[in-house]
């Protein structure tokens, strides 16, 4: 949300947006059922395999 939108603001935030959509494929999460205590421990463990994904990324594109 901005008070100034814009082009790049939106190109931005759709460039943003595609990042997240890669991340939900499949490989973030292992395959199984969750049951969280709150959204802020959902969260936790959605940005933790997040970071796992991107640091697998990393190497593996550093190793090729």
């Amino acid at each position: 949300i901005s008070r100034e939108p814009s082009a790049a603001k939106l190109m931005e935030a759709a460039r943003w947006n595609d990042s997240l959509a890669r991340l939900g494929a499949p490989g973030v999460f292992p395959k199984g059922v969750y049951c969280y205590r709150s959204h802020e421990e959902a969260d936790e463990a959605w940005l933790s395999a997040a970071v796992d994904r991107v640091v697998a990324t990393v190497i593996s594109r550093r190793d090729a």
